[in-house]
């Protein structure tokens, strides 16, 4: 293994810490401050790594958590989405490199529409439509980051407890009790 990709690697597990420490806080702001530190150092990651499609998507998440601490203008979330669909058009090779773009714009719209629990149910989604692409891409470190990452954010929205209710609901009542 290269320093540099031993260098890449490291600083990929260092983001992935980042990124769920911030997904465990329940203040937004906690959780806005550490995704913009793990945005910062993901986007050296790729770029070490030789993916410039996931390092400028990542830069540009750098700039949407960084505004939206300071700035909920929703205009910047129409803004972002253009900045990704840009991306896309000019950079992405393969079809299910759309998957960053679409979660990027799903980003966008729940950074500078959304608070609370409604910001953390849109990230969630974007986490999974990441989790797609980490799979399409055969990325462990991203796979085992999204998996963890939507199991923080639905654990905060109590999701997963909706869940245990339906199944037990299910094995103690018929189905037409519903």
């Amino acid at each position: 293994m290269t320093i540099k990709l031993f260098l890449a690697q490291t600083l990929g597990f260092v983001s992935l810490a980042l990124g769920l420490w911030a997904s465990k806080q329940t203040s937004d702001s906690k959780l806005l401050q550490g995704n913009l530190a793990a945005s910062f150092i993901t986007a050296i990651h790729f770029g070490l790594l030789g993916s410039l499609v996931a390092m400028l998507n990542q830069l540009l998440n750098l700039g949407r958590f960084s505004l939206c601490q300071s700035y909920k203008h929703k205009l910047l979330a129409w803004i972002f989405s253009a900045g990704a669909m840009l991306i896309g058009w000019h950079f992405c090779q393969y079809y299910y490199e759309w998957l960053a773009v679409i979660a990027s714009v799903i980003l966008s719209f729940g950074l500078f529409y959304a608070n609370g629990t409604a910001l953390r149910k849109l990230m969630l989604i974007a986490a999974l439509v990441n989790l797609c692409l980490a799979i399409f891409l055969n990325s462990y470190s991203g796979m085992l980051y999204q998996l963890l990452s939507s199991y923080l954010l639905a654990s905060q929205i109590g999701l997963l407890g909706q869940f245990k209710t339906l199944y037990y609901r299910g094995l103690q009542v018929t189905y037409s009790s519903y």
